[in-house]
């Protein structure tokens, strides 16, 4: 019956539109109301449930998951299998999940984030850091640490398979890195300070790149060319703004490298989520 409905009214649209033109209005206000109140329900949700005012976690879908996963074997030109083996690597890692249980229970900016700590689209820093085993990982806006703690804990399994590599990550905010505990300092450090002054100071080679400080397309568009002379041969570049800004993508261009980006989508939040941007050769 309602197929059937849909019939004549496509033919009646085609036969003269401004005849059905009030019934396709209702449609469509029908499906923008239901829309809406299923975003507003999410919202409520989350006002309820969660003490986070930015930098949301969240579980992400199955289908997000996944799309990530693979978009990072495309840039690595790995098998998808182990970049799904690094994933479910960071999934049982029981240090690190005490360590960030430890933080956000005893620190006061514990109070900011949900528990347990999800690590969302960092799931592809953490492969890539085991897929290339990075001398240098250079992270530009640490803010908690969750990204910094992740990609330490990838460095600290490198180092116990005979690859060593350190992470430095660098911000403004004196307080950054609050929980990157000792056990991860022992492959890792924040740098307080401007990002470019930081990266000026660095002489390379610099392997893994992740861009993650100020949201705003000329403070990137300048992290990226800064670094540029410090970069390996085969260094990759990440983009936790790529969802936001273009300039990674742009970068590539100019520079004769490639570009993928793949979307975050959380599972259980009224946020949409992310992405992340890779520049790779």
């Amino acid at each position: 019956m309602v197929l059937t409905l849909r019939k004549r009214l496509r033919q009646q649209m085609l036969d003269n539109p401004r005849s059905v033109a009030p019934v396709l209005w209702a449609m469509r206000a029908r499906t923008a109301a239901a829309h809406a109140w299923s975003e507003s329900r999410k919202a409520a949700s989350w006002l309820v449930r969660s003490v986070e005012a930015d930098n949301d976690t969240d579980d992400l879908t199955a289908l997000s998951r996944e799309h990530l996963l693979w978009a990072t074997a495309l840039a690595t030109g790995s098998e998808i299998s182990l970049v799904e083996r690094y994933a479910d690597e960071l999934d049982r890692d029981t240090a690190l999940r005490a360590t960030l249980d430890r933080a956000t229970t005893s620190h006061p900016h514990g109070a900011t984030l949900d528990r347990p700590i999800r690590d969302g689209r960092r799931i592809v820093w953490y492969a890539l850091v085991r897929l290339l085993r990075p001398r240098l990982v250079v992270e530009t806006g640490v803010h908690h640490g969750i990204g910094a703690a992740v990609l330490c804990a990838g460095l600290l399994r490198n180092v116990e398979e005979g690859h060593p590599g350190r992470c430095l990550g660098t911000d403004i905010n004196p307080h950054a890195g609050w929980l990157v505990d000792a056990r991860c300092r022992a492959t890792g450090e924040v740098a307080v300070g401007d990002s470019l002054a930081t990266l000026r100071r660095q002489t390379g080679p610099i392997d893994l790149f992740i861009g993650d400080s100020d949201h705003t397309g000329g403070d990137e568009r300048d992290e990226y060319e800064t670094v540029l002379p410090l970069l390996s041969d085969q260094a990759m570049l990440v983009s936790d703004n790529a969802h936001v800004t273009g300039e990674l993508a742009a970068f590539s261009r100019r520079h004769g490298r490639r570009f993928l980006f793949a979307a975050e989508v959380p599972a259980n939040s009224f946020y949409r989520g992310g992405g992340v941007g890779l520049s790779f050769r």
